[in-house]
């Protein structure tokens, strides 16, 4: 499927649902509404495109290009981000419950107010981000570089933040309970000792 039928299609409100869209550019494109659930994108690119109200549940969006897109009021469940570029993109009361941003670049981004529960953000780039009223609830954020961030008014307790690159984030009315962590904690300074082997899941290592 080519960009101008799956625009047609979506400019008639026909779904995507399950489509192969790798590879496509959709930059600057107006996709509010647009249906993606299940859909194939690798590669494709929506740079500074809209993607306000969009359905992503399930969508498989490795090595995508989200650079300064809309993504507010969005459903994305599951969804599979990995290696993908979402450098000052706003993601705003939205959904992405076990979303996958394994080892992507999120430099700058505003998540606002959204779900992110049981998200996976390792290895991943989220500098000078601005995080506010969201949850990372029991979230994977292990070797995550967070330098420069604000997390404002966010849970991520019982998360894993074991070698997260943290220097000169910001940390405001955070709740951070049972939260992986080696040594000082960058929120309030105190010294977690605690055996993890006891805490990890028998598949892990720390």
């Amino acid at each position: 499927m080519t960009e101008t039928e799956a625009l047609e299609k979506h400019r008639k409100g026909e779904s995507l649902e399950g489509q192969d869209l790798s590879y496509l550019n959709f930059d600057n494109q107006d996709l509010a509404g647009i249906n993606f659930t299940g859909a194939t994108l690798t590669c494709t690119s929506f740079v500074n495109a809209r993607l306000d109200n969009a359905v992503l549940n399930d969508a498989f969006m490795a090595e995508c290009r989200l650079v300064n897109a809309s993504l507010k009021n969005v459903k994305a469940r599951r969804v599979f981000f990995q290696r993908t570029k979402l450098n000052n993109a706003i993601i705003e009361n939205s959904d992405f419950t076990g979303a996958r941003f394994q080892v992507s670049d999120l430099t700058g981004i505003r998540i606002i107010n959204s779900d992110l529960t049981q998200a996976n953000l390792e290895d991943s780039i989220i500098q000078k981000a601005l995080i506010k009223k969201v949850s990372l609830f029991n979230s994977n954020l292990r070797g995550a570089d967070i330098k420069e961030a604000t997390l404002e008014e966010t849970d991520f307790s019982h998360s894993d933040f074991r070698k997260v690159q943290a220097q000169g984030a910001v940390f405001k009315n955070i709740k951070a309970e049972e939260v992986l962590f080696y040594g000082k904690t960058p929120w309030d300074k105190s010294v977690i000792d605690k055996d993890w082997k006891e805490m990890l899941p028998a598949f892990q290592d720390d």
